[in-house]
């Protein structure tokens, strides 16, 4: 599991659609997009995986997202994992005071699958998940 806690300027991601393709050191071919936007998602039922669709989001052969969490007022439990999967990949976010959905507090890469669908899990309604790369 890679997670990693940092804050990011709500600003740095979104914008005109932009995106920014990096190569990858590793075998393969894969490569990473940075996506400048995306589709904000939040949570319609609390402390349960829910799948989240992907495709409008990421082309066809996308094989990992880079996910941002945002920060809340209050900690919270929040998470990302490739739909299917039994792996319960949370992070506790931080209290932030005076947070709102413009700082990030968490992100996560994780594996989507073929119909790029992966799940995402929150214990409260109000923090926002956003797709800010992808590997394909």
């Amino acid at each position: 599991m890679v997670v990693v806690a940092e804050q990011i300027a709500h600003s740095e991601l979104v914008g005109g659609g932009a995106t920014t393709k990096h190569s990858h050191a590793g075998g393969g071919g894969t490569s990473f997009t940075e996506l400048a936007g995306g589709q904000a998602k939040v949570v319609s039922s609390t402390s349960v995986w829910q799948d989240w669709d992907l495709s409008a989001i990421v082309p066809s052969g996308t094989v990992a997202v880079l996910v941002a969490i945002g920060a809340n007022t209050t900690s919270s439990q929040a998470g990302a994992r490739k739909k299917g999967s039994s792996l319960e990949r949370r992070a506790i976010t931080p209290d932030i005071a005076a947070a709102s959905n413009n700082s990030w507090a968490v992100t996560i890469i994780t594996e989507c699958d073929v119909n790029r669908i992966i799940q995402i899990y929150c214990a409260v309604t109000t923090i926002q998940f956003n797709i800010i790369g992808y590997w394909s």
